[in-house]
């Protein structure tokens, strides 16, 4: 934990703050242990569109905290910067419609990626962890997003295939909103002003 204008005071909010980003973590895990359902992503480019139903999320629960939180002290108010990554998500559609000109395929959709990194800020008010709020959160980095469209059309997987950089860039750009409404809700509900005495205060050691 990285403290900025370190005083004796701030030793208290350190250990405090160490204690939130534990308990907020294994909240999130138990949240979502296993697969999770995601909206139906729609894709338009410019020979076709991409079309897919009943997503799954998987590897919510791997999520953990990247580095040293970086905590800045302003007045009465305490900011909090953290990055957490995810590990080996999986992001399944059991059905895809690909339409290419005049071609179309159907079949399922497989996406994954070895690492997601997430940047989140919070800020305490007054001094007290009985009030927290998050200020963001927001995707930094995938790391590499790989696709698989099942089809049984030979020449619409030569087609699809030349075009994989262009769907992985409209998918990375829509996982990456999926993952933070997602984290953004969970935290949210953890931490807001009208829950924090009975989920963190009193769960505090």
């Amino acid at each position: 934990l990285e403290f900025v204008h370190k005083t004796e005071a701030q030793f208290c909010t350190q250990q405090g703050v160490n204690r939130i980003a534990d308990y907020v973590l294994s909240h999130v895990v138990q949240k979502y242990p296993n697969s999770i359902s995601i909206p139906n992503v729609n894709f338009n480019f410019l020979t076709g569109s991409l079309i897919t139903g009943s997503g799954t999320l998987q590897g919510l629960h791997t999520i953990k905290l990247n580095n040293d939180i970086k905590t800045t002290i302003v007045n009465s108010t305490t900011y909090i910067e953290a990055e957490v990554s995810l590990s080996n998500l999986l992001v399944s559609y059991e059905r895809y419609m690909l339409q290419i000109v005049f071609l179309k395929s159907q079949g399922s959709l497989h996406a994954s990626a070895s690492k997601l990194k997430i940047r989140v800020k919070v800020w305490i008010a007054n001094g007290t962890l009985c009030f927290v709020t998050v200020e963001s959160i927001k995707v930094i980095d995938i790391e590499n997003i790989g696709i698989d469209l099942s089809t049984s059309c030979y020449l619409c997987s030569q087609i699809s295939s030349a075009l994989t950089s262009k769907i992985v860039n409209l998918f990375k750009n829509n996982i990456q909103s999926v993952i933070q409404s997602l984290l953004d809700k969970g935290l949210k509900k953890y931490l807001k002003p009208s829950e924090t005495n009975r989920l963190i205060c009193n769960n505090m050691p």
